[in-house]
């Protein structure tokens, strides 16, 4: 089981994470407070209590269920341009910069209805590298899908995994022809 609390203003309050992961069980509690993540638990075994500061802009990204992403859409769907200044939350303790480098709009639709979406592409980067992302969300930064190429991993919202799903193509004015 997994949740993860925003406050109105889209700041993180809490995050819970209660799983068995390779047969070992994790359960974590991290509370977001005064520009600070405290994170407690257990973790196969071994406790848990650390302490790091979060920047502003921060969503959380737990490694092991990924609805939480929304938290990201909703953020996005308030800024205007290519920010460059969000952090990633994975618990229990890392911070990962992410950087939007394009922005598209488009349309995708489920059987006979269609409705407006947001194409996001992403560089997650921390001291370990960099890792390219999309995640599509729809005007209001609901989650659509999340993809991680490299990784092999792509999340899609459930009622948007149907075979009458579909992005939806347009040309603009000013294109060239095929």
């Amino acid at each position: 089981k997994g949740e993860v609390v925003y406050r109105p203003d889209l700041t993180p309050a809490s995050m819970t994470l209660d799983a068995t992961i390779n047969a070992k069980d994790v359960t974590l509690k991290t509370t977001f407070a005064n520009g600070s993540a405290v994170t407690e638990g257990n973790d196969a075994g071994t406790p848990v209590r650390n302490t790091m500061p979060i920047q502003p802009r921060t969503f959380v990204m737990p490694d092991i269920f990924f609805g939480a992403i929304e938290g990201l859409g909703r953020q996005l769907s308030r800024l205007n341009g290519l920010p460059d200044d969000i952090h990633a939350f994975v618990a229990p303790g890392v911070d990962v910069a992410v950087k939007v480098t394009d922005a598209s709009r488009g349309r995708m639709a489920i059987g006979t209805a269609s409705f407006d979406v947001y194409r996001y592409e992403l560089v997650f980067s921390n001291a370990t590298g960099q890792l390219a992302g999309s995640l599509t969300t729809e005007i209001n930064g609901g989650f659509i899908t999340f993809s991680l190429p490299a990784q092999a991993l792509e999340v899609v919202r459930d009622d948007l995994s149907t075979s009458t799903a579909r992005t939806l193509m347009f040309a603009n004015p000013t294109d060239e022809p095929a």
